[in-house]
């Protein structure tokens, strides 16, 4: 799996994908408010889940060793 998020245009297919499948997924024919609201903040939490990933694991990791 790592290789293939190398790719980006490989990482960009699957991001799209995924929001396709996820859009089929809580489709409805009547807004609705509440399935809207639960996918807000679902979005919601994985945004802010991903940000600390990025900025506390990847960050430290990703640092070059002193010269």
């Amino acid at each position: 799996m790592g290789k293939l998020l190398e790719n980006l245009n490989a990482t960009l297919g699957i991001g799209l994908v995924l929001a396709i499948a996820l859009m089929a997924i809580f489709h409805v024919d009547e807004v609705n408010a509440s399935a809207v609201l639960q996918l807000h903040v679902f979005f919601g939490i994985v945004w802010i889940g991903l940000l600390y990933y990025f900025n506390f694991v990847q960050i430290p990791v990703r640092r070059s060793p002193p010269s």
